[in-house]
């Protein structure tokens, strides 16, 4: 629609093109472009040279993923490398990444965009873990972490929480900075503040550098319906919420419990979740402000988010993978219960990478929904994808961590 029909997605659907070769295949017809400039930029750059040939397309958009797959390999190496770990620990961090079963199905065979929002949240990592080594704290070292994380959400919104919490954990090293340590309460407040306020302007300003072209000449309220008209405001896919649905189908549920079928409920369960996790990870950050409790408070905020969200799919999982595997090596300044939780919470994502290809079962095929017969198999395929990770999460988390016993001179041998 872009580059060949030079219109706005945003407000024109494709299926106002229906002579163009492509609309026939595209399952959302009627829908406008729901992911940010940046995908739709990439989009109508590979579609450049891919033209509208199908399979070219499928070959050309495989072909970015993997290369993205390499760039990411190459950012979790200079992450682990920069943040001053032992060769075996950047070798065995980066073979984590990159031979991952559902990072390279995601990225190298599937060829969702969720690849692309990783390269930006690793850069961002990667430019703020060199900036927390200058000791400084001053925006401008930050800046370029700031923008990346915010080229990742131009990519997919989804991952602002990412962003908040940054921020968050910006405006707290402000405050405990040696510089500003020694001056009033009050001026320590107003110079963490403005920091704060500095970094959430630059964010928004790179948002308007590449929506604004897509919006100039729209009202707010046109604007506005490019958000509530996605898929995911009103229906659910592959999560507890259609879980629910499919067991209210075939065993319906009392009248008490009939929120819990529908999307709004979900919201309150999923955001609600959220915001309890980034108030308690700022009570931490407000301690050890740093990158690496940041990635902590960041992991788990957005596995609250899969867990509960009423439109899930495993690709989604890509993101934390990628952060899981840069702090899974960080032991330092950390107690026995942060250990514990961290222990727990990298449990849950990779057990979560593993059990999410139950969904692959069912990815693409719509015709289960009119046959109630499967709904046993849908339930229990479903409820295993997301019962495993919790139990693994709560399995480290309650039981006791058996101390190592000092090795003997047998044990040496």
């Amino acid at each position: 629609i872009l580059l060949f029909q030079h219109a706005n997605p945003y407000f024109i659907p494709p299926i106002k093109f229906p002579h163009d070769p492509l609309t026939h295949i595209i399952f959302w017809k009627n829908l406008r472009a729901i992911y940010g400039p940046i995908w739709l930029l990439v989009c109508a750059l590979l579609t450049s040279f891919s033209g509208t040939v199908p399979l070219n397309i499928f070959i050309v958009f495989r072909i970015f993923a993997s290369i993205i797959h390499f760039i990411n390999i190459f950012l979790v190496f200079s992450i682990l490398r920069t943040q001053g770990r032992s060769i075996r620990i950047i070798l065995l961090g980066t073979f984590l990444y990159a031979l991952n079963p559902l990072i390279l199905f995601e990225s190298s065979l599937g060829g969702h965009n969720d690849i692309l929002v990783t390269t930006f949240i690793l850069l961002g990592i990667f430019y703020a873990v060199r900036a927390e080594k200058k000791g400084e704290v001053r925006i401008i070292h930050y800046a370029p972490a700031l923008i990346a994380l915010s080229l990742a959400a131009l990519v997919k919104f989804t991952i602002i929480p990412i962003i908040v919490i940054f921020i968050v954990m910006l405006f707290f090293k402000v405050n405990l900075s040696s510089k500003i340590r020694v001056l009033p309460i009050s001026k320590r407040l107003l110079s963490a503040l403005s920091t704060t306020l500095l970094a959430s302007a630059i964010c928004a300003a790179v948002a308007f550098i590449f929506y604004g072209p897509f919006w100039i000449g729209h009202s707010m309220k046109a604007i506005t319906f490019i958000f509530s008209s996605q898929p995911q405001v009103s229906h659910s896919l592959y999560s507890l919420l259609e879980i629910v649905q499919f067991w209210n189908y075939s065993h319906p549920l009392p009248a008490a419990f009939a929120p819990l079928t529908r999307v709004p409920a979900w919201n309150i369960i999923t955001y609600g979740g959220m915001i309890l996790v980034m108030i308690l990870g700022s009570i931490y950050l407000r301690h050890a402000p740093t990158i690496q409790n940041a990635i902590f408070v960041m992991l788990g905020t957005m596995a609250v988010f899969l867990l509960t969200t009423n439109w899930f799919t495993p690709w989604y999982l890509i993101w934390l993978l990628s952060l899981t595997i840069i702090y899974l090596f960080i032991t330092d300044n950390l107690n026995k219960q942060a250990v514990r939780i961290k222990l727990a919470l990298i449990a849950f994502i990779f057990t979560f990478s593993f059990s999410a290809f139950m969904v692959y079962n069912f990815l693409g095929s719509y015709e289960y929904q009119t046959h109630p017969p499967h709904y046993g198999w849908l339930i229990l395929s479903f409820f295993v994808t997301f019962t495993l990770p919790v139990l693994a999460f709560l399995l480290v988390l309650l039981v006791p961590i058996v101390s190592a016993r000092k090795p003997g001179p047998l044990h040496h041998q």
